[in-house]
């Protein structure tokens, strides 16, 4: 199962209680607002997810590391904003304890969901995401984790024109019209890389430039 990811979303609360320091409430996603990544979460979409998931199975990791669960989920809904979330870290974990003293500091920038798309369309060159299934939220540096990107890039397995493109989007933030050009390339140089690694870093190395990094 490959996951996606959204952008950081900033917490409502980061003033701990004294009685529970760990208690953090927050946006784990937004709705209705074209991302980076030209991506828009519709209203709604978290409907089906919700109701058919207990919000205590939905783990709190950091930086949307398995290896790294910090806490554990109070409650999920969705309103005009998006999905709220209500949670707890569970501070005899080190790194929870770290993530605390981070978000109080306005050193990382908040939560981020990790979810699978089950119903979406294009507007232009925008995807609009009607329904989806989200497995987990993570407190976050960034808006997503470089490396959950180049170790999904190293693993693809695609067989359409249209996988490519989505997948593009999705491991590598490429804009729908990126994913085309790139794509284009692939199609007039398909035999000049054969070995994966030099095709992950090719890339890398083209998403760089063509975000102008």
């Amino acid at each position: 199962m490959r996951l996606q990811y959204t952008k950081a979303m900033a917490l409502v609360d980061k003033d701990f209680s004294e009685e529970k320091e760990g208690l953090f409430k927050g946006y784990a996603a937004s709705t209705g607002n074209i991302d980076r990544g030209n991506d828009i979460i519709l209203k709604g979409a978290f409907t089906d997810s919700l109701a058919k998931t207990d919000p205590s199975k939905i783990r709190v990791l950091w930086q949307h590391s398995w290896d790294n669960p910090i806490g554990k989920t109070l409650s999920m809904s969705e309103d005009d904003n998006g999905l709220l979330v209500e949670g707890e870290l569970l501070l005899d974990i080190e790194r929870a304890r770290d993530a605390r003293t981070l978000i109080k500091n306005n050193a990382i920038d908040g939560l981020s969901i990790g979810f699978t798309i089950d119903d979406f369309s294009y507007d232009n060159n925008t995807r609009v995401i009607k329904k989806l299934t989200v497995h987990e939220y993570s407190f976050v540096t960034f808006a997503m984790n470089t490396n959950a990107i180049v170790n999904d890039i190293k693993s693809a397995k695609l067989t359409t024109l249209r996988d490519c493109e989505n997948y593009l989007r999705d491991a590598c933030m490429m804009s729908r019209s990126e994913a085309k050009t790139f794509l284009s390339i692939v199609k007039k140089s398909r035999d000049v890389m054969d070995n994966e690694d030099e095709i992950t870093a090719s890339l890398v190395k083209l998403q760089q430039t063509l975000r102008g990094k």
